[in-house]
């Protein structure tokens, strides 16, 4: 079979597109594993799952193969996770690996007993690392035992067979755990420790960073959160730097300058920190941006005229490269210089723009549906934070057995079966557009949430084009949320017209599906 891919340098940067030609022979279970690897770097996880279900194919008995597959789908959050990790710890005995990513499986599917036996084979496998501790710990969590988690992070704390950097990570835990508390100082504490601990650990800094961030001290939140461009962050939550050849901006005066700014992480946070592009713009001569393709309409659309967009793609355009723009910066980056402290920040205003004419075909076919129209999206996927940020659709039957609102799916990813169920048991409609693919059509999606009366909506980029877009627009946040809600607020410096609705206790969804289900039905009232 003859595949054709594309690579990206060693760091993951995209420099360069490299088209390689891999022949492979159908017995060549190491090869199907290999390009499996190959896309999984590129992000390409339908591709890299279907090369791995080749290579066990081809042997059925490679270990590697079966944890390659169980682990990615366990990322993912996809059924098949418990039989493919469980076929891997069985071939491989004496791995403790296979042994603990078995047992967060089986704790992903529920399956606590089962999973805490795994974690104490993982452990006997590998004593004295702290990894599989800190694994257990946080399986002991999700079972709701949360003593015996926190204590496993002290015992290892106080362990002299544990090394530092696994102490690091106990406190980082613990800080976790303050933070769902609502405990925001001794959070704060113990991030403190866990750097003095491991300060090469830039995912420490990064998460000590986001913190002082969501709690408004923006000096050095904005420096640490340099830190997330570092070569020792890895997995799900690396991020990396973009090679262009200019200097980086450091907030001289850009009068008559050109300033190159790229994305650097997912749609949603591009979208927030596109918010600061105005405020760039009204200093610089001309401001280049380059942004994910998806993107690149809908911004064109919405911002001065003195900023270009330029998808991103590989090879890099040319005119990119230029010794005649003068610096460039990340676009998380302009926070350290656009908004530095509260007052920086403004009035929040809407900012983004949907195209008239689809805004205008989505209300004609949406004329017909009875009462207000209400987007939902109820779950996020992003790798690092979107089991924590999502909920399911049956926790939302208070809000979907409100009369007089008729419901619209914007969620991404195949949820037919989770919404016949909540249709069933709450009585309700929910509209399903298929026209519409929120993961490839950005800007048609812009269109249909401007055309709707109200989103409400998770974190994820989803909340985030609502709230550009001006749309009323209602968040659910958990109790530990990502740093740009903050803390203690139940509105947004960035949208205009946001409203949060936090857990009071971590993973309980009950207190803010109330808040919204009663504030909806006040909406749902004869002249809102």
């Amino acid at each position: 079979r003859r595949r054709h891919t594309r690579f990206r340098n060693v760091t993951g940067v995209q420099t360069c597109a490299l088209p390689i030609s891999v022949t492979l022979d159908a017995g060549q279970s190491g090869a199907w594993q290999a390009l499996g690897r190959a896309h999984q770097a590129l992000n390409e996880m339908n591709e890299a799952i279907t090369a791995y279900r080749h290579a066990i194919d081809c042997d059925s008995r490679r270990a590697g193969a079966h944890l390659a597959l169980g682990t990615l789908l366990l990322d993912l959050n996809q059924t098949g996770a418990v039989e493919s990790l469980g076929q891997a710890a069985a071939l491989d005995p004496r791995s403790a690996p296979s042994a603990e990513r078995h047992a967060r499986a089986l704790a992903q599917a529920g399956r606590f007993t089962e999973a805490l036996a795994e974690h104490e084979r993982a452990r006997r496998l590998a004593p004295g690392d702290g990894a599989y501790v800190l694994s257990q710990a946080e399986t002991l969590a999700d079972a709701g035992q949360h003593g015996l988690a926190d204590e496993l992070c002290r015992q290892m704390i106080g362990s002299p067979e544990i090394r530092p950097e696994d102490k690091a990570l106990a406190y980082r835990r613990l800080a976790g755990r303050a933070l769902a508390q609502g405990d925001a100082s001794a959070a704060c504490r113990d991030l403190d420790r866990a750097v003095a601990l491991a300060p090469a650990r830039d995912d420490i800094r990064m998460r000590r960073a986001m913190l002082l961030l969501s709690l408004g001290q923006f000096e050095p939140g904005w420096k640490e959160f340099r830190s997330r461009f570092s070569r020792t962050l890895a997995g799900a939550g690396a991020i990396h730097a973009q090679p262009f050849p200019q200097p980086e901006w450091a907030g001289e005066d850009l009068r008559e300058k050109t300033i190159l700014v790229w994305g650097e992480q997912g749609i949603g946070d591009d979208i927030v920190a596109a918010s600061m592009l105005p405020d760039l713009a009204g200093r610089a001569g001309k401001v280049l941006v380059h942004t994910d393709a998806r993107l690149e309409p809908l911004f064109a659309r919405s911002f001065p005229a003195n900023v270009r967009f330029f998808a991103r793609v590989l090879p890099v355009q040319p005119e990119l490269l230029s010794d005649r723009i003068a610096c460039q910066i990340a676009l998380g980056g302009l926070g350290e210089f656009l908004r530095p402290s509260w007052a920086s920040f403004g009035a929040p205003r809407a900012y983004l723009r949907a195209d008239p004419a689809k805004i205008d075909s989505f209300r004609e076919r949406y004329a017909a549906l009875p009462g207000l129209k209400v987007g939902i999206s109820w779950r996020s996927r992003n790798l690092v934070n979107g089991r924590v940020k999502s909920t399911t659709l049956g926790e939302w039957l208070p809000i979907l057995r409100l009369p007089g609102v008729t419901f619209v799916n914007l969620q991404y990813g195949d949820c037919a079966e989770e919404l016949a169920r909540a249709q069933d048991a709450a009585g309700c409609r929910i509209c399903h557009d298929p026209d519409v693919d929120q993961l490839r059509d950005m800007d048609g999606f812009a269109a249909q949430v401007t055309s709707l009366d109200l989103v409400i909506s998770v974190s994820n980029a989803i909340a985030h084009t609502a709230g550009a877009l001006g749309i009323p627009t209602w968040v659910l946040l958990a109790t530990d949320p990502l740093w740009l809600w903050f803390r203690d607020r139940d509105d947004s410096p960035w949208y205009p017209r946001a409203r949060l609705f936090r857990q009071v206790s971590a993973g309980d969804w009950s207190e803010p599906v109330s808040q919204v289900a009663a504030s909806l039905q006040g909406w749902s009232l004869p002249g809102p």
